[in-house]
């Protein structure tokens, strides 16, 4: 399980990363900035998980 934990910890970083920066934005950029953030992290996520943060981001009030 411990690699599980690492995968989850990378998502959570990368999401906090584009949250922090992005919330509330046009949902092509908060796209943009995800497909980047999980490349650094050296993540690959499903095109709906992705997809669906995106949606929650972008939805977010700044």
């Amino acid at each position: 399980m411990p690699q599980v934990q690492r995968y989850l910890e990378k998502y959570q970083r990368a999401l906090e990363v584009v949250r922090t920066a992005h919330r509330g934005q046009p949902i092509e950029e908060v796209r943009s900035a995800l497909a980047e953030a999980f490349e650094a992290e050296g993540l690959e996520v499903w095109s709906e998980v992705a997809e669906d943060a995106a949606r929650l981001i972008s939805g977010e009030e700044e």
